[in-house]
């Protein structure tokens, strides 16, 4: 235990055959060796040293055998003079070193120290035992392999050496951080010292960071071919892992690059671009990952980008794409057309919206017109957007209605009309459904009411149809029908002349028939105009009645006379009054 460091030696002495096995200990005398045993020790195997005892000096342990036994062997470490053994020669613990301190350059440090002392191991012979770590009195960094109080745990030098000079180590490519240092020293006899007060230092190179983003985060109206730009706060390399760029809406992965070898990503100094392959669409919400292995810094420490980029840190939103609207000139219509089909179309496929600006001529109904009425309108056809494209502009055509054409046709057969013919309806129709107005050519011959045709006299009378048009049609063209009025051969129809007679006719309002007139009979007046009503005739005498019509207008006028079992009788009377 004198400080300097002796040599234990296992070995077989002759190589000729395994007979001669020693385990032999040479002490060293300031650099002298001899021969310590006073017995040689007859086995050969691996020696370990170790302070068993904790008395302070070295003991060992041999695990080995002489060729035939094999066993293990634990030699204890006596210091003795006489019998007694001598505490005072006991291997005593170095001083503890001192003067720590520490100096930093990015993300190294190097730790510096004093060199320690010791009564048995010469300065220059003693190593040291450094711990690093995150809290005080940590070792999760680097290790020193003794406990705090500065006990080794394994019989070991220290795991940092120096000699000559004053104790250093360095620790390079630390995370930023605050650490926490102490070293102790350790002599030839494996005991360490007390660890210095501890010391602490700080790294605050965090690696590249962000200086802007190229749209910036939450920009909108993004030009959907931009390049996706980056800059960093120094040089980069690239690292490992992917780019990834999503859709906001879904998280739908629209781009992935590969950072280590994808083309579509370039770095010029400090500056990262991204170049999608497809431009991005319109209207789109977008962000981008970029994960923290990404990229690092130019120094041997290859310090990576200390943030992630993620959908909350990088989103942006492309303006929308241009859309246009192909719409085509409408063709004249005419009203009472079908309906038809309108087919603009917008360049991005998105459905067309119509609308009418004069529903009195024309509908709307999805891409379906009806035609109303006749005048015009416009057809405004529009496209409002969506989330990627924006709303194109409405295109406009007028839609001209037409009135429709109508005809009339005038069958009615007159030839059969006479003097004595009851007014009669005509039946003319056009094609519109709208109502005919009919005129008399020759009033003294016929006169018409609304559809009645009340016969004046004889001659010749042309009634003709009319129909003017309204809104939707157009005139239709008249049509005639000619109506030849001769004196009729009896003035009653259906019976003989000698049975019945009215008289006087014409008369101012009193009437006589003559003739047998049955019980029950129905009698009717009916004007010029068609209108009939029944009245009541009454008897003056066998067979002659009296007709009273002073109560009515002066004008033309038809009684007709019916009973059950006789045709109707028909007198043609005129009322002077």
């Amino acid at each position: 235990n004198d400080g300097d460091l002796d040599i234990i030696s296992s070995s077989n002495t002759t190589f000729t055959n395994n007979t001669n096995y020693v385990t032999k200990i040479y002490k060293n005398d300031n650099g002298s060796f001899s021969d310590a045993n006073s017995n040689t020790l007859t086995l050969v195997g691996l020696s370990s040293l170790a302070d068993y005892d904790n008395d302070g000096d070295l003991d060992f342990l041999v695990l080995g055998g002489d060729g035939v036994t094999y066993s293990s062997s634990f030699f204890e470490n006596k210091l003795i003079a006489g019998s007694v053994p001598l505490a005072s020669n006991a291997n005593q613990v170095p001083a503890a070193p001192g003067n720590l301190h520490s100096s930093i350059s990015g993300n190294s440090v190097t730790l510096n120290w004093d060199k320690a002392t010791d009564a048995e191991t010469p300065q220059n012979a003693l190593t040291y035992s450094l711990r690093i770590g995150t809290t005080s009195g940590g070792n999760d960094i680097m290790s020193s392999s003794s406990l705090a109080n500065g006990y080794r745990k394994v019989v070991a030098m220290g795991n940092t050496q120096t000699y000559n000079n004053n104790g250093s180590f360095s620790r390079n490519c630390l995370p930023s951080g605050t650490y926490y240092w102490s070293v102790q020293a350790i002599d030839n006899g494996y005991e360490g010292s007390a660890f210095a007060a501890e010391q602490s230092f700080t790294i605050s190179n965090s690696g590249p960071s962000l200086v802007n983003l190229s749209p910036t985060n939450n920009a909108v109206n993004v030009t959907a071919s931009t390049n996706l730009i980056v800059t960093f706060s120094e040089n980069i390399q690239k690292g490992t892992g992917f780019i990834n760029l999503r859709e906001t809406a879904t998280d739908s992965l629209v781009e992935s690059f590969n950072v280590a070898s994808s083309p579509l990503l370039t770095i010029n100094n400090a500056i990262l671009t991204i170049n999608p392959t497809n431009n991005l669409q319109g209207g789109t919400s977008y962000y981008i990952e970029i994960p923290t292995t990404a990229f690092y810094d130019l120094t041997v420490c290859k310090i990576n980008y200390g943030g992630t980029l993620t959908k909350n840190t990088w989103t942006f939103t492309t303006a929308g794409t241009l859309q246009t609207i192909t719409f085509n000139s409408l063709i004249t219509k005419t009203f009472g057309d079908p309906t038809f089909t309108l087919t603009a179309t917008a360049s991005s496929g998105l459905p067309i919206i119509y609308s009418s600006t004069n529903q009195n001529v024309a509908v709307v109904n999805g891409n379906v017109v009806t035609i109303v009425g006749p005048g015009t309108t416009t057809i405004e056809a529009s496209q409002g957007g969506n989330g990627i494209y924006l709303p194109a502009t409405d295109v406009s055509h007028t839609l001209l209605v037409n009135k429709a054409p109508q005809t009339i046709t005038f069958n009615d057969n007159l030839s059969a009309i006479n003097s004595n013919s009851a007014p009669f309806s005509l039946h003319a129709t056009t094609t519109s459904l709208l109502p005919i107005t009919y005129t008399s050519s020759n009033p003294a011959v016929a006169v018409v009411n609304g559809n009645v045709v009340t016969v004046i006299g004889t001659g010749t009378a042309v009634i003709t149809a009319i129909q003017g048009g309204d809104n939707d049609y157009l005139p239709a063209t008249s049509k005639n029908n000619n109506l030849t009025i001769s004196v009729a051969t009896a003035v009653i129809s259906g019976m003989n002349v000698g049975n019945y007679e009215l008289f006087p006719n014409p008369s101012e309002g009193i009437y006589f028939i003559k003739g047998d007139i049955r019980e029950g009979a129905k009698v009717e007046l009916t004007n010029s105009q068609g209108i009939s009503k029944e009245i009541l005739i009454g008897k003056k005498d066998y067979n002659l009645y009296v007709v009273d019509i002073t109560t009515e207008a002066a004008g033309l006028y038809f009684i007709t006379i019916t009973t059950s079992d006789e045709n109707p009788l028909r007198f043609k009377l005129i009322n002077f009054k």
